[in-house]
Parts: C-alpha cells; structure tokens; sequence
C-alpha cells in the first residue's frame, strides 16, 4: 500500500510540472515558428499564403492550449510575427496592410478559442474547495429516516 506522504510528493511534482509545461509554451513557440517557417520555405509553400496561415493556426492552437490563458494572445502575437515577417513579406519585414491584419485576426481568434476551452477544461477538472469528493456517496443522517 503506497504511503500518503509518497502520493503528496509525486502530486506536487505532478504540479510543478504542469507549472514548468505551462511557463515554457512561450519560448518553445518561438523555437517551434521558426522550425515551421524553415520548414514551409524549404518544401516551398511559401507562396500558399492560405496554407501558411493554416499552418501557423494549427501551431498556435497547439501552443495556447497549453499554456494559461492570459499567454495565448503573446503566442498568436509570435506565430503572426512569424508568419508576416517570413511567409508574407519574404524578408523579416512586417508591414499593416489588409493581409496583415486578417492574418493577426486569425491567429488571435483561433489562439483565445483554444487557450479559452483549455482553461475551460481545467477549471471543470479541478477540484472545488468545500465540496464533498464525488467518489464518495452521501449517507443519510437518522434525522431524515425519522422524518420520513
């Protein structure tokens, strides 16, 4: 039978782990842009600036889910960096004009949609303070066998 203070012990490394996960997502979508811009340059999809933006979505959507919620705009800010400095404008300039701007919208919706329902998951999952575990059924006091 494990003891108590061992299942303490991996429960808070569990949470300074999803903690370490949750503080990273930012550097490594950095790292993870620049891979995907590589990438889309190398296979020449440069060009598809619509496959591009997909692509770049499918990235933030990845990386805002894992992260807290108030990162997910920071993350759709580093893939539209990204995208519009690399894939649109081909030389790391970024520039404000009508591409530019949907793109940003883009991201930024799809980022808050996915760190919103990822929140959303975890806040149900947690556990509430002062409720009774659901695993455990509620017994019936005598006073309600007499009442009734």
């Amino acid at each position: 039978m494990p003891s108590p203070l061992r299942h303490a012990s991996s429960a808070k490394s569990a949470v300074q782990r999803a903690a370490l996960v949750h503080d990273l997502v930012l550097p490594l979508s950095y790292v993870a842009a620049a891979f995907l811009v590589c990438l889309l340059v190398v296979t020449r999809n440069r060009e598809h600036l619509w496959f591009s933006l997909t692509a770049f979505a499918v990235l933030a959507a990845v990386a805002a889910g894992q992260t807290r919620l108030r990162f997910a705009p920071a993350v759709a800010g580093v893939c539209w960096l990204f995208f519009d400095g690399f894939i649109v404008h081909h030389a790391g300039d970024l520039a404000w004009g009508q591409t530019d701007r949907l793109s940003l919208a883009i991201l930024l919706s799809v980022a808050m949609a996915s760190g919103g329902s990822a929140a959303l998951v975890r806040a149900l999952r947690r556990p509430r303070r002062g409720a009774a575990p659901d695993c455990f059924p509620v017994r019936e006091t005598s006073a309600t066998h007499e009442n009734s």
